[in-house]
């Protein structure tokens, strides 16, 4: 069942380096350790423009595997993506990595 519309989520697009430039796949994360229920993340896809409506952001969501990640804050107060040591893959340190749940979508998908 979709959430209401407008209903705030866990999920915020973050830049993915792994990703090559020019791929429609668009990566999102949660902090924590579960993805909880792929609703929420078709309401953020819906709310962020990504896809025009709920029922193919659900289609959408329900293809995403998401994965346990970390993530940091830069300097700038930015969250990254990082190893569990807080290394990013283009060498920086980010203190106190947190864990996070990744998951990538293909809007086009």
């Amino acid at each position: 069942m979709p959430v209401p519309t407008g209903t705030a989520t866990p999920w915020r697009e973050i830049e993915d380096p792994s990703l090559e430039e020019g791929s429609p796949v668009v990566t999102y994360f949660r902090p924590g350790a579960s993805p909880g229920p792929s609703e929420l993340l078709a309401e953020q896809l819906r709310a962020d423009g990504l896809v025009r409506s709920t029922g193919p952001a659900m289609g959408v969501a329900d293809k995403a595997e998401p994965e346990l990640a970390w993530y940091g804050r830069d300097d700038d107060g930015q969250d990254q993506l990082c190893d569990e040591d807080g290394w990013t893959t283009d060498g920086r340190k980010l203190d106190d990595p947190l864990s996070c749940v990744v998951a990538r979508v293909d809007p086009e998908d």
